[in-house]
């Protein structure tokens, strides 16, 4: 593959810069593609931009984010909505999330959000994005370990500011009884429901929470809704948490836990309707990603090398779409073509740079190319680097029209 260029970054606090970038779309099939795939290697501290060829995937940037650190998660909201033109990278090393003008390839803005930022989510209506901190590791016994903050997001003229943020502090205040329940307040992942009104909410040390959104500046961040407890029985949540996401026709939202844990929720009345152990299909499920047809949730087992699929409209396993990649392949987090028909994923390399509750390393760092309805593995496309410090984790379609 060739490296076409590559663009720095060069700060740790709120900037905005802009770049002339030279393009090259001489690539086959470049031209006539509508949508990138972009994946955060989180140990060579590079955020790569690819295009669609038939079954491969052809490298047409690199950005380089030195001196931030371990570029780990990257979203451009929900299945990369067309036009999406500004992504949301949580830097788990530097605690920080940059975001980037997709289509300058530029870093136009780095907000502080907290140590081991580890997901930001942009909400919908474009109005905003949460970024969920872990807080120090470990957390010992004090709750007030992570935070949610929240970034203003003027998208029309490219700026991008800090807002509130939202502790275990706040949250007892406001409901203390609720936040009892919660062993910490280390937010891993959260998702937004489709009117961007409430935000769902996974905890590495177990417990889920479901806030609504304080338009009013003057207000904290959120209102508590509902506080869901640590453990494995009726109406608690494992812990380490991560994967959550709501079905394309708006009515549920899913959730992972790394116990091979899911769980399914009724957006209209925010009730738990479906917990599920998996742990004799998958183990170590980390993420999760919604076909944009609407039919399926996959998810990826790090441990068991393969991918199991839900049916995204009553949660029930799809066994007959269960499938694997080769033995020692961890495969990570995945993404859909726009029409369904390709399945993205990302491959650890030998040596992971987070490790925590995931230490589970791979043979062969990468991006796996999957022939979705046939559970088909087409190739692994290589990223540049050194493949015993790479580590590809986040990945994210973007759409162009």
């Amino acid at each position: 593959m060739k490296r076409l260029f590559v663009i720095a970054a060069a700060a740790l606090v709120v900037v905005a810069a802009s770049f002339a970038v030279e393009s090259d779309r001489s690539s086959v099939g470049a031209a006539s593609s509508n949508y990138e795939v972009w994946v955060a290697d989180q140990g060579t501290d590079q955020v790569h931009v690819l295009r669609p060829d038939k079954n491969d995937l052809e490298l047409v940037a690199t950005i380089d984010f030195p001196p931030l650190s371990k570029p780990h998660m990257i979203l451009f909201g929900l299945h990369g909505r067309p036009g999406s033109r500004y992504g949301y990278v949580s830097n788990v090393g530097s605690g920080n999330t940059s975001v980037i003008d997709a289509e300058a390839r530029a870093i136009v803005a780095v907000i502080p959000t907290g140590v081991r930022t580890h997901a930001s989510q942009p909400s919908p209506d474009g109005r905003r994005a949460l970024s969920l901190a872990l807080g120090p590791a470990p957390c010992s016994a004090a709750p007030d370990c992570g935070q949610i903050t929240e970034i203003l997001t003027d998208t029309d003229n490219g700026v991008f500011t800090p807002g509130r943020t939202f502790r275990y502090s706040n949250l007892a205040a406001l409901a203390p009884d609720k936040a009892s329940l919660l062993l910490s307040f280390n937010p891993v992942c959260g998702s937004f429901t489709p009117d961007s009104r409430y935000f769902y909410v996974t905890f590495s040390s177990g417990g889920l929470a479901i806030f609504e959104v304080n338009d009013d500046p003057d207000l904290p961040l959120f209102n508590v809704v509902d506080i869901l407890g640590v453990g494995t029985g009726a109406g608690q949540i494992a812990p380490n948490g991560c994967g959550i996401g709501y079905s394309v026709d708006g009515r549920l939202m899913s959730a992972t836990a790394t116990q091979s844990f899911y769980y399914v929720f009724d957006i209209a009345t925010h009730t738990l309707i479906k917990s599920e152990q998996i742990s004799d299909v998958v183990s170590d499920v980390h993420g999760m990603m919604l076909d944009p047809d609407g039919k399926d949730v996959v998810m990826a087992g790090r441990l068991s090398d393969n991918f199991i699929v839900i049916n995204q409209k009553n949660g029930e396993l799809r066994a007959n779409k269960t499938f694997s990649s080769s033995p020692g392949d961890a495969p990570d987090l995945t993404d859909f073509s726009p029409d369904g028909k390709w399945l993205y994923v990302t491959l650890r390399g030998p040596h992971p740079a987070t490790t925590g509750a995931h230490p589970n390393p791979g043979l062969t760092p990468g991006v796996l190319v999957v022939t979705f309805s046939a559970g088909k593995v087409e190739r692994i496309v290589e990223l540049p680097g050194d493949p015993q410090v790479q580590d590809p984790h986040g990945i994210a379609v973007r759409r162009l029209n």
